[in-house]
């Protein structure tokens, strides 16, 4: 993100194809065939096609810096000049973002699959933070990624769920250092991110730039400010403030938001209302979060209960009430809900049901145990609500 610069239109989100960190080379060479006898355009013109994408997507050409391997574009959006292939059409031609009106075309694919056997899966987007932006002092940025994951996570009414893992391998989104990834941002440029792919999946790198204007002492609320900026990237919104697709149900400007570009130097102070309808907007929660008690991770006596307790009105009747345990499958980037017993099948949908939550171990079973509760409407089984998956610690 950019130091300040002007305030204008409203929440918008990238049209943007697959990208990633391959270096390109110069190549003058005659287009080459491909395979299948389709025309192959050599990196000069794949660059020229590239470059025409991005004006069509609606930035203006003082907005676009060639850096060599890829284009700066608004500061902190990277388009990687090696995959200019991926948004041109088989005639050779911009893909036509312009006749999108109200969202990307990609955008990160945050799905709730019901599966056979009492099982469900929810993809998550995971997050790995480099060492190299965890060095002392106003180069450790680790509290402020995990702060803005929990921002984003913490949403309502919406499917965007980060992850953070401490595997590379197993990270879609990997936050590092300019210098580590062999780049460069502007001085004036605090941070810098992938739009999401073609494939469902985030922009992969989220870039700080330890030096930004010339080492200033950067704040935490700064850092986390900029963070959550970043993150918004990589799901797919662009600048607020700059020309793009605006999101259905977003008003013509917001000056509170914090997907407004220029605004490298703010504090963290909470997402605008209308960040919080953009992003409900372009990921709506595909269950009711209905649910009022999920605890932290807390000791309990093994036997002991717990109220469980939900926004009541919702489930059309009665409900039933499930315990599911939780695993984290961080190759698949999702978690796994696996059926671990039903509390009640029938119970009278008046948000309270006393001592439901019964805390006991079963045979063999760790004493660190993540669960879930599961509440579904009896008459209407595409009604229900999971908890976020929470530890128990049995004493």
């Amino acid at each position: 993100m950019k130091t300040p610069s002007f305030i204008r239109n409203t929440l918008i989100v990238t049209l943007s194809l697959s990208l990633s960190f391959i270096a390109c080379k110069k190549d003058a060479a005659p287009p080459e065939q491909s395979s299948n006898g389709e025309k192959r355009l050599s990196s000069l013109e794949q660059e020229k096609k590239l470059k025409d994408y991005i004006l069509s997507v609606g930035y203006a050409e003082s907005a676009i810096a060639d850096r060599g391997d890829y284009f700066l574009v608004s500061g902190d959006i990277i388009y990687m000049k090696a995959d200019a292939a991926k948004y041109i059409s088989k005639a050779g031609e911009p893909t036509g973002a312009r006749t999108l009106q109200n969202r990307s075309q990609f955008l990160v694919n945050f799905y709730f699959n019901q599966l056979a056997n009492n099982v469900s899966r929810r993809r998550m987007a995971t997050v790995y933070v480099d060492a190299s932006v965890l060095g002392s002092g106003v180069d450790n940025w680790g509290a402020e990624v995990q702060q803005a994951i929990a921002e984003w996570n913490n949403v309502p009414q919406c499917m965007i769920f980060f992850q953070q893992t401490s595997d590379p391998n197993q990270a879609d989104i990997i936050v590092r250092s300019d210098a580590s990834a062999g780049m460069q941002l502007d001085d004036n440029v605090i941070a810098g991110a992938l739009p999401p792919t073609s494939d469902g999946r985030p922009g992969s790198s989220l870039l700080i730039n330890l030096d930004f204007l010339s080492n200033i002492q950067v704040s935490t609320l700064q850092k986390k400010y900029n963070m959550v900026h970043e993150l918004g990237h990589t799901l797919g919104f662009t600048h607020t403030n700059e020309p793009g697709t605006q999101i259905p149900g977003t008003p013509a400007s917001d000056p509170a938001s914090v997907m407004n570009g220029g605004t490298a130097l703010n504090q963290w102070a909470g997402f605008s209302f209308w960040d919080i309808t953009a992003a409900q907007a372009l990921y709506p929660l595909e269950y009711k979060n209905v649910m009022v008690n999920k605890p932290g991770t807390f000791a309990a006596e093994n036997g002991g209960t717990e109220n469980i307790q939900w926004s009541s009105g919702y489930m059309n009747g009665n409900v039933r009430i499930e315990i599911y345990n939780v695993t984290t499958n961080f190759p698949g980037r999702y978690y796994e809900y696996t059926l671990r017993r039903v509390v009640t099948s029938s119970t009278p949908d008046n948000g309270l049901l006393a001592n439901g939550l019964v805390y006991d171990l079963d045979n063999g079973e760790a004493t660190q145990l993540p669960i879930a509760i599961k509440i579904v409407s009896t008459s209407l089984p595409t009604r229900f609500d999971f908890t976020e998956p929470f530890f128990i610690m049995f004493d």
